[in-house]
């Protein structure tokens, strides 16, 4: 057999192949166009809860600032009222400094009495 007889010959292809051929490229055609409809939903979806969520944190800042404006515009209208209001916010930062100092006074301790320990046991090591 010569290698050009091959060539010859005429291969039998099944029959109802190209229907079915036709059938599973029109299918991921089919899938394919789902696949992207179903992106452009979600890229719309979460293109739409952005603007919501930039709306509603929008509208919540400019509340608060409203509010915030109200309370120091009283405080200014009654200066007793102001001068309360900044004696408990002194008196709040002045706690909360004094937690601080306490807690560096016992880890100052704490580090005074390992560096203690630390050299009671390099001075013994070196002798």
């Amino acid at each position: 057999m010569k290698t050009s007889d091959w060539k010859d010959e005429e291969i039998a292809i099944p029959e109802g192949l190209e229907t079915r051929l036709e059938q599973l490229i029109d299918d991921l055609a089919q899938q394919e166009a789902q696949t992207k409809r179903r992106r452009l939903w979600i890229g719309s979806i979460s293109a739409a809860a952005s603007v919501i969520l930039l709306l509603s944190a929008g509208i919540f800042f400019q509340t608060q600032q409203k509010r915030n404006m109200q309370l120091t515009a009283n405080n200014i209208e009654n200066p007793e009222l102001a001068y309360i209001e900044a004696q408990k916010a002194l008196e709040k930062v002045s706690v909360n400094f004094n937690k601080g100092i306490n807690q560096l006074a016992l880890v100052s301790e704490k580090m005074d009495k390992t560096n203690h320990i630390l050299d009671k046991t390099f001075n013994n090591s070196i002798k």
